[in-house]
């Protein structure tokens, strides 16, 4: 699968709908629209962020963060709770915030400078003799200053208590 553009400013745009300061309530029809609107934008995103947070090391914080946002926006989709209109509400204003998530991780994924990170790290895994360059030159680190006691030579940075 190859990570296709998603179009997060539609997306945006339905979230803003139901979770917009100055956004009337939708009445009950714009409601059922509303929520199948955005469970197609979950059932969209999913696929897209898995595919990017599957390139990231396991130990990646934005992979760790995106995925934990794939988990709640699944567990979203995987209800449908029946009832009157203030509980259709609410679900349908979480699954706006679970979208809302998942476009910032989307563009947190695809972002230029995460890409252009993402591809050196894929050169210097490609190409072992890169990856002795691609370190960051640290100096050794210092040994701690002398001091200086009352009663002898300059010691150094420990101190012995008895």
């Amino acid at each position: 699968m190859t990570t296709a553009s998603l179009d997060i400013q539609t997306m945006r745009a339905a979230v803003r709908h139901l979770l917009g300061k100055d956004s009337p309530l939708p009445d009950e029809g714009e409601l059922e629209t509303l929520v199948l609107q955005l469970r197609g934008h979950l059932m969209l995103t999913i696929p897209e962020i898995e595919h990017l947070t599957a390139r990231l090391p396991a130990d990646d914080v934005p992979r760790a963060c995106a995925s934990a946002g794939v988990r709640e926006a699944r567990r979203r989709l995987s209800l449908d709770p029946p009832g009157a209109y203030p509980v259709r509400l609410a679900h349908a204003q979480r699954l706006a915030r679970a979208v809302h998530a998942l476009c910032d991780h989307y563009e947190n994924l695809t972002s230029d400078r995460r890409t252009a990170a993402l591809e050196t790290q894929q050169l210097t895994d490609d190409m072992p003799a890169l990856r002795t360059l691609s370190r960051p030159l640290t100096p050794p680190t210092p040994p701690p200053p002398a001091t200086r006691t009352a009663a002898g030579p300059p010691r150094s940075g420990r101190s012995r208590t008895r």
